[in-house]
């Protein structure tokens, strides 16, 4: 009995934050897990600390699940475009904002269907500045860190399938920032690796202005304002190996 009353009082708060948890979790690599959790919080907060109905609760609740699907999911599945998959820069500048919109127009909501007074026009005041610096805050801090001469991330396309075997290579490392460079070899490397990237969403075209130096090459876009590209360059060799090489482009250039 006590269970059950527990389940009818607390469900409705559990049910949303495990589903967060698992769009977040599983069954993506372990750079998305990350970003993944990051996105749930919104939820977790909205649930055990601002929601006081069912009802609306609930709504609130299915909207930030639905925002957090849009900024893991696509990202996760290799997916691209820009203006339409999400970034990790997006998911750490102006998602944690608008998921806060969405939690004061919830809370302001419930105040109303409970008879009580809106909130305080100072209150939403203070809090859309702060919101806005806070913004342009983590905006500048996503911006600089995109500038500096750091080695790119996997970027999806590590790991590699079972049965290949990566070697990683000395970075590559200029005044236009560095590049990560791995030596992929194993049975069918070739073929294998072409159908890894693929999913991954590097669609390989020759290039004629990297013709010299790479077999083919791909662009993988990603951000809804910002923007996050990578430049892969690819080489088979006669011995049946496949050197990848890869950049992440400075923010808006």
């Amino acid at each position: 009995m006590r269970i059950g009353k527990w389940l009818h009082s607390y469900g409705w708060r559990v049910a949303p934050v495990a589903i967060a948890l698992v769009v977040g979790t599983a069954p993506w690599g372990a750079y998305t897990t990350v970003g993944g959790v990051v996105a749930a919080a919104p939820v977790v907060l909205w649930c055990w600390l601002l929601a006081r109905t069912r009802r609306t609760g609930l709504v609130v609740a299915a909207l930030l699940i639905v925002l957090q699907a849009w900024v893991v999911v696509p990202a996760a599945m290799g997916w691209t475009g820009q203006w339409l998959v999400p970034s990790f820069g997006d998911l750490v500048t102006w998602y944690p904002w608008l998921t806060a919109g969405v939690c004061v127009v919830g809370v302001s909501v419930e105040r109303r269907r409970a008879g009580q007074e809106p909130l305080p026009l100072g209150w939403l005041i203070a809090g859309t500045s702060a919101a806005a610096v806070a913004l342009c805050c983590s905006g500048a801090v996503w911006y600089m860190s995109g500038t500096l001469d750091a080695l790119p991330g996997d970027e999806g396309l590590l790991p590699m399938p079972a049965g290949l075997t990566v070697s990683a290579a000395d970075p590559l490392c200029g005044s236009g920032g560095c590049a990560r460079s791995i030596v992929v070899s194993g049975d069918h490397a070739d073929a294998r690796v072409r159908a890894h990237l693929a999913e991954r969403g590097y669609r390989l075209r020759a290039d004629p202005v990297w013709q010299q130096e790479f077999e083919a090459t791909a662009r993988h876009r990603t951000g809804v304002l910002c923007p996050h590209n990578v430049l892969l360059g690819y080489r088979a060799s006669g011995t049946g190996s496949v050197t990848l090489i890869w950049s992440v482009d400075p923010p808006f250039s």
